[in-house]
């Protein structure tokens, strides 16, 4: 039968964010444009938190980092997190 060719290796892009410290700016500034960090969600134990950074090369960017907490003693298992964005 006919031989498999390997697959193309395909180069992978380092996120910016892995560059910081690398730059003569950083990337991110801490706070974006007076956005303050926001909880979305503080039920049964589980609070979901959002933080924002803005990027400095291009401020139309905004990064949005989500913190899980959970309060209580006992294991929280299957948690899915969906988020929609527009375009």
């Amino acid at each position: 039968g006919p031989t498999p060719t390997p697959a193309p290796s395909v180069p992978i892009s380092q996120p910016p964010f892995l560059l910081d410290g690398l730059t003569s700016q950083p990337l991110f500034n801490d706070i974006a444009a007076g956005i303050p960090p926001m909880t979305a969600y503080n039920k049964n134990g589980l609070k979901i938190e959002f933080t924002f950074e803005r990027s400095n090369p291009n401020p139309n960017i905004a990064v949005i980092t989500i913190h899980a907490t959970n309060s209580t003693e006992a294991d929280m298992t299957e948690f899915v997190f969906q988020a929609a964005v527009p375009k």
